[in-house]
């Protein structure tokens, strides 16, 4: 058997040759490497889910520091120095006394109060003199005024207490006499001391004397009334 003849490789000196043998070089190392990129194996499934949850945990520590800072941020701003606590309790101070000083301005002083008097009361039912002496200013026009009756108050309060203990003692007297008078409470059957000036011919503001009127249905309605 003859051996195997040996294939000369041509060279070739001429551009176009060169030119063609050149392109068939790249073409082969194209090949070679889609072929390589080919025996590549992908990465397994496990490896990618590995790294996207890193890549994840990574952007929400990074998002929690965010938020943090900004809280830090926020809580540094709403603190608010000693020194500018202090200012603003002396501004705060500073308002008050000039609202006071305004206030005492705008008041005017009218006079003191006069407490009741602590001398000649009596039991309940009956009408002292302090009562009797009270309703007698009253009489008066220079002390039937707003001013004056404010500053007697207490006075008042212990004159109208005797009428209100004297009515509720009349009045159980007065359902033994009479059986369609009912025992009703003193507030129904007394009149106020206020005077209603709208239809009255006198203009001050209090009249000058207790009443009360017991009737069946107190001090109102169309029935007969007696009247103290």
């Amino acid at each position: 058997m003859p051996p195997p003849r040996k294939r000369a490789r041509k060279v070739s000196t001429s551009p176009e040759e060169g030119s063609e043998y050149a392109s068939s070089s790249e073409s082969e190392v194209e090949s070679l490497n889609s072929e390589a990129l080919d025996d590549e194996t992908p990465p397994p499934a496990s490896q990618n889910s590995k790294a996207g949850k890193n890549s994840r945990s990574h952007t929400s520590r990074g998002k929690n520091a965010d938020k943090r800072e900004k809280r830090g941020a926020k809580s540094s701003i709403s603190k608010v120095s000693p020194s500018k606590k202090e200012a603003s309790s002396t501004k705060k101070r500073k308002r008050g006394a000039s609202s006071e000083e305004e206030d005492n301005s705008d008041t005017e002083v009218i006079g003191k109060i006069v407490q009741a008097p602590t001398t000649g009361r009596v039991p309940p039912g009956q009408i002292s003199q302090n009562t009797l002496d009270f309703l007698q200013k009253l009489k008066d026009p220079e002390y039937n005024d707003r001013e004056w009756f404010k500053l007697h108050e207490p006075v008042y309060r212990q004159a109208e207490k005797e009428w209100n203990d004297f009515v509720d003692a009349f009045t159980t007297t007065l359902t033994e006499v009479d059986d369609e008078i009912p025992h009703l409470p003193p507030k129904d059957v007394i009149h106020r001391i206020y005077r209603d000036v709208r239809f009255s011919n006198d203009k001050t503001p209090y009249k000058s004397n207790f009443s009360a009127s017991f009737s069946r249905t107190g001090r109102k309605g169309t029935f007969s009334h007696y009247h103290v």
